[in-house]
């Protein structure tokens, strides 16, 4: 845990872990995976189109690369 200090005076926000980013970062990996399962069960439903379907599976590649980008900052290792 840390706390910030500025000229021998803490601040008044309370005392974090530097865990809780990475846990962020974790926990968004896992909704975006979810939502990548829901858009390949629509595409193989025939509910979206091919062009919509890489659309989106691309914009969904790169959300899921930047939450394990900032998990590995923080320390996390997948």
């Amino acid at each position: 845990m840390y706390r910030c200090h500025h000229r021998g005076k803490g601040c008044k926000q309370p005392r974090r872990t530097n865990e809780g980013p990475a846990r962020t970062s974790l926990h968004a990996v896992d909704q975006l995976d979810g939502q990548r399962r829901k858009l390949l069960r629509l595409y193989y439903d025939d509910r979206i189109g091919a062009d919509l379907f890489a659309e989106e599976e691309a914009r969904l590649a790169l959300a899921i690369a930047a939450a394990h980008g900032e998990s590995e900052a923080a320390g996390w290792r997948w």
